[in-house]
Formats: structure tokens, sequence, C-alpha cells
């Protein structure tokens, strides 16, 4: 040890082992991630969910304080738009088991295999959501909003005008 530091009064005589943390999300110990019985074990969460947004909807009614009902008001939307989001992933993750059903089908009868993609995958999600939405007359507007939106972003590629 160099003479001009002061030496500290507790020496390190026997090294002590630090323990490593351990992530078990990426461990190899904990084992691989299965979505479906994730789901299923946690299944009782969409329960507890559906209470929490009954008993926030029913204190929004009682309560008359504009920010708290605001505020109330902001979770009871995130909560739908969360269930609708998994709702929509539910469906796509259907589509493609059905997809890969009947591909594997097709198989098993000698054709071929043959696999969508990306491109045509998309074509045809896209086909269904308009489907979805002239079947539930939102069509218009969602045309008309998409409309705006890409009016708006060509407008801003477009460049200044100067004065």
């Amino acid at each position: 040890m160099p003479s001009h530091r002061p030496v500290s009064r507790f020496r390190h005589v026997v090294p002590v082992l630090k323990r490593a943390a351990r992530d078990p999300r990426f461990g190899q110990r904990s084992g691989k991630f299965n979505e479906t019985m994730f789901k299923k074990a946690y299944s009782f969460l969409d329960g507890m969910k559906e209470g929490e947004r009954q008993m926030a909807e029913k204190e929004m009614r009682k309560t008359r304080d504009p920010e708290r009902r605001s505020q109330l008001h902001r979770l009871i939307q995130n909560m739908d738009s969360q269930k609708l989001a998994e709702k929509g992933k539910e469906e796509k993750k259907g589509s493609e088991r059905e997809q890969r059903k009947a591909e594997t089908q097709l198989q098993k009868e000698g054709k071929k295999p043959f696999f969508l993609k990306k491109s045509i995958r998309r074509q045809l999600e896209l086909a269904k959501r308009y489907k979805q939405l002239k079947e539930s007359g939102r069509l218009e507007k969602y045309l008309a909003r998409k409309r705006k939106k890409n009016a708006q972003r060509d407008r801003r590629q477009l460049p200044f005008k100067r004065h």
C-alpha cells in the first residue's frame, strides 16, 4: 500500500464473495416463456381489472371534484384501450392460428407448403378491418380521419413559403 495514503481501518482480510443478482426473465434456469401458459396462469387478473374498472366508474359517477372526475375518466379510457388492444392481439393470433391450421391440412393432403408474405398478410388484415368498419358503419369516419392525417403529412413535407 502507498505510504502517502492513510490505511483504512477495515482491512479486507478475507475476500467476501458478492452474489451476482440474477434476472429470472433472461436466465436459462427459469425456462422458456410460454405465452399461453402465462395467460392461463394469470387469467384471474382480467376479472380483477374489470372489477377495478367498475369501481372507478362508480366513483366517477359519485365524485363532484372535476379534477378527480377527469383523472378517473382518463383511467377508464386507458383501461378500455388496453382491453381493446389485447382483444385485437388475440384476434390476430387467432387468424394466424387458423391460417397455420389450414396450411397444415393442405400439406397433409399432399400440397406443397405455401406461406403468406408479410405484405399479403397485411393486405388481408386491412381488408378484414375495412369489412368490420363497414358492417359497424364507421368506415366513412375512419376514411375521413385517414385522409386528414395523410393531407397533414403531405403539407408537412412541402417547403415553407417565403414572405
